[in-house]
Parts: C-alpha cells; structure tokens; sequence
C-alpha cells in the first residue's frame, strides 16, 4: 500500500546583505584605528563632534569590510504552527 501526499512547500526568493570577516581585515581594521588622531573642538556641541567621529569610523568600515549581497531561496517547511514554522526555515543559496 503506497501513500501519496501532497505537500505545500512556500518558496521564495530574497537578497540578503552581509559582510565578510577575515582576522587579516580585523588587523588592518584595527592598524588604520590605531594612526587615527580626532580633534574635539571646543566650538562645537557634543552631538557634532561625535557625528565627525562616527561618520569617520563608519567610513573606515565600509572600507575594510564591504558589504556584499547574496541570492538565497528561502522554504518555509509546513508545520502545525506558523511560530514554529518561521523558526525552522530552510535556506538554501542560489547562484
């Protein structure tokens, strides 16, 4: 006796952002920190000298590590719950 059932299976495609870490960009990360000096200047507010800085520090970043995106094809697996089911999603990437 062979049963037969159908099974719904949601599939959909997303892009994904990430970045790569690798320890050799950690250290050039941090060897580019280290030989920055920032100037705090008396005559601006707190909120500005901390917009130098971040703006500085979120540059260096993006440098050092880039921001790729990738194809991934997402299956949602049915379970009874759609809490559980959100849970155990299958992802599987496409090239």
């Amino acid at each position: 006796m062979k049963f037969h059932t159908t099974v719904n299976v949601n599939k959909c495609r997303d892009k994904r952002r990430f970045r790569k870490r690798s320890p050799a960009q950690h250290a050039a990360f941090l060897e580019h920190v280290a030989q920055l000096e920032f100037e705090i200047w008396d005559e601006q507010d707190v909120q500005m000298n901390f917009n130098n800085f971040y703006d500085t520090m979120y540059t260096l970043y993006s440098t050092s590590f880039t921001l790729n995106e990738k194809l991934l094809l997402l299956r949602l697996i049915p379970i009874s719950s759609p809490r559980l089911s959100s849970q155990c999603l299958d992802v599987r990437t496409v090239s």
